[in-house]
């Protein structure tokens, strides 16, 4: 397992069962994500908050990574949610 696909793991598996500052964890404090069909979300503590939100809102939605592919400083994934 190369050093982002740890990260990665990590990410998806706070996603799916950890608290809002487990999530955070894996941003730095002026973080920005964009997700389809929501306004950005800017800031470490309210992207863990949004993605608690998310799960509650699909029932306790679980993240899974599938594959990771890995070159330099570049990751790509595979993942599902169910």
């Amino acid at each position: 397992m190369g050093p982002y696909e740890k990260i990665i793991r990590s990410y998806f598996n706070a996603c799916s069962e950890g608290e809002d500052t487990d999530i955070s964890a894996h941003f730095s404090d002026d973080a920005t994500i964009f997700d389809t069909n929501h306004p950005p979300v800017v800031g470490k503590p309210e992207i863990g908050v949004f993605w608690l939100r998310i799960r509650s809102k699909w029932q306790n939605a679980k993240w899974f990574v599938h594959r990771v592919v890995e070159d330099g400083e570049t990751a790509a994934i595979e993942w599902a949610m169910t």
